[in-house]
C-alpha cells in the first residue's frame, strides 16, 4: 500500500503504527493523531502551505 516505489510521498494516520508488524511497506511520514483527527491534521498542514 505504501510501496516507495510506487508512492515516494506517502502519509499514514498515526494508527497505521499498530499494524506495521503486518505491512510490508510503511507511509513515508505519519500524523501525530489518529483516525480522522490525523486526516485533519494534513489537511490543515497541506492548507498552510
Amino acid at each position: 500500500m505504501f510501496e516507495p516505489d510506487l508512492f515516494p510521498i506517502s502519509v499514514g494516520v498515526a494508527n497505521v503504527r499498530h499494524y506495521q508488524d503486518k505491512m510490508l511497506h510503511l507511509p513515508k511520514y505519519v500524523t501525530q493523531a489518529s483516525e480522522f483527527a490525523g486526516f485533519s491534521e494534513l489537511a490543515k498542514l497541506l492548507l498552510q502551505k
